[in-house]
């Protein structure tokens, strides 16, 4: 599980990113944060946001030869770099 968010703001002591400095350890979620969600709107922004999405949990949960193409605007493939 991890938490996708375009709000890690540092405003207050309850803000998110705060949270996160006290309180992360190795075993929390990743909490990973989509940069410009207004942008999201463009085909090719999300696109970028979902393949950075798949490398980041292929790297984490899974190895580190993994790689992502993008096979046409709804597809991914995902395969083992030999």
């Amino acid at each position: 599980m991890l938490l996708l968010t375009d709000n890690r703001n540092m405003e207050g002591a309850d803000s998110l990113e705060q949270t996160i400095r006290d309180e992360n350890t190795s075993e929390s979620l990743p909490v990973l944060t989509i940069g410009n969600i207004s942008r999201f709107v463009e085909s090719e922004y999300r696109k970028k946001c979902a393949t950075r999405l798949i490398e980041i949990i292929c790297d984490k949960y899974y190895a580190s030869d993994i790689s992502i193409s993008i096979c046409n605007r709804n597809d991914y493939m995902i395969y083992r770099k030999k």
